[in-house]
C-alpha cells in the first residue's frame, strides 16, 4: 500500500521525533550515569558557629546636668561631642551682658553637649520594675556652638568617672545563654567582627520565653553616651564542627548523612548538624576535618567512583 504524499511526511516526522526523543533520552541517561560516576568533591573544613541575636539594651548611668548661670550665648572649648575631662576642665563659656561665666568640670569625667530631657527620669527602678518594651528615650538635642541660652537652662551633661555602666534588657532563652546566666554573666559584642566581652548579672526576672535582666557591663566608651538605647550582639550558642556545601547534604531512608569519599570507594555516613548562613552545613557529629565527601549528594551513589 503506496501512501499518499501528506501521509508519508506525517510518518516521516513521527519517526523524526521518535529517534529525537531516544537521542535525547539516551544522552540524558548518559549524562545521568556519567556524573553518578564522576562527582565533584568537597573537603570538609573546621568551622565555628555562633547562633548570635541582637540584643537592645537600655543604659543606665549617673549624670549632672549643667546648667546656664547667665543670659548668654554658650562657647564650647572642646566641641559636643562627648569627652572625656579632668577635674577643672574648661568645659563651657557663657558670654552674656552680665559678663562672662566660665564652667569647670567638677571631677574626671565625661563631658557632652547635648540634652534629651530624660536626665534624672532615667532610672533602674522605671525601667525594672513592668514587662512592657523599653521605653524610646527620644533625640538628643546638641547645644551647638554660639546657641543663646537663658538663666538656668541646660547647656550639657556631665558623668562622673570612674562608674558602672547598667543595662537593662530582655534576652531569649537560649540553652547556651541560661548557662551563662548560671555562670553570673550573659556574652556580648558591639560588631560582628568583634570578641564577645562578659556583661555581669546583678539581677534576672524569668518571663517564660525570655529574661529580664539587668547587667553591669565591663566598659564605659564615651560613645555610649550618645543614645541611651544601644543594640549589642548577644552571643548564644557556640557549635564546633565541620562545614560542607548544604547540597552535600541529603536524606537516605529517613536518616541525614553524606557521601564520603575513601580512595575511590563512596559510602553513606549518618551525621548530626544544622544549616548555617551562606547555604552551607556544620556537621557536628559523624565527619572530621579533611574529610572528602561528594558535593550534591542528591546524584551520589555508594560505590565505586571516579575522580574528575
Amino acid at each position: 500500500m503506496i501512501l499518499p504524499r501528506k501521509g508519508r511526511d506525517v510518518v516521516s516526522f513521527i519517526i523524526a521525533l521518535a529517534i529525537v526523543g531516544c537521542g535525547a533520552w539516551f544522552l540524558v541517561a548518559w549524562w545521568d550515569h556519567f556524573q553518578e560516576r564522576h562527582q565533584s568533591l568537597v573537603q570538609s573544613r573546621p568551622y565555628v558557629y555562633h547562633n548570635d541575636v541582637p540584643f537592645k539594651a537600655a543604659l543606665l548611668w549617673e549624670e549632672k546636668v549643667l546648667i546656664s548661670p547667665i543670659d548668654g550665648k554658650v562657647s564650647l572649648p572642646g566641641g559636643i561631642a562627648p569627652r572625656r575631662v579632668a577635674k577643672g576642665d574648661l568645659v563651657a563659656v557663657v558670654t552674656g551682658g552680665e559678663g562672662s561665666r566660665r564652667l569647670f568640670a567638677p571631677s574626671p569625667g565625661y563631658f557632652a553637649a547635648s540634652v534629651d530631657g530624660n536626665e534624672g527620669k532615667w532610672r533602674y527602678a522605671d525601667l525594672w520594675l513592668d514587662e512592657k518594651p523599653l521605653p524610646d528615650p527620644g533625640r538628643k538635642a546638641n547645644i551647638a556652638e554660639g546657641t543663646i541660652l537663658r538663666k538656668g537652662d541646660p547647656l550639657g551633661v556631665f558623668i562622673p568617672q570612674p562608674q558602672e555602666l547598667r543595662a537593662i534588657g530582655y534576652v531569649d532563652r537560649l540553652p547556651s545563654v541560661e548557662a551563662d546566666m548560671g555562670r553570673g554573666f550573659i556574652r556580648l559584642r558591639l560588631r560582628e567582627t568583634d570578641l564577645p566581652f562578659r556583661a555581669t548579672l546583678r539581677v534576672s526576672r524569668d518571663l517564660g520565653p525570655r529574661f529580664k535582666v539587668y547587667l553591669t557591663l565591663p566598659l564605659f566608651p564615651s560613645d555610649f553616651l550618645k543614645e541611651r538605647i544601644r543594640t549589642f550582639i548577644l552571643s548564644g550558642e557556640e557549635r564546633i564542627g565541620v562545614v560542607l556545601p548544604e547540597a552535600a547534604v541529603v536524606l537516605r531512608q529517613g536518616k541525614q548523612g553524606v557521601f564520603v569519599v575513601q580512595g575511590q570507594t563512596v559510602s553513606f555516613r549518618e551525621v548530626q548538624g544544622l544549616p548555617v548562613p551562606g547555604k552551607q552545613f556544620l556537621v557536628v557529629e559523624g565527619l572530621r576535618a579533611g574529610e572528602v565527601v561528594v558535593a550534591r549528594g542528591g546524584r551520589a551513589k555508594e560505590g565505586k567512583i571516579r575522580l574528575w
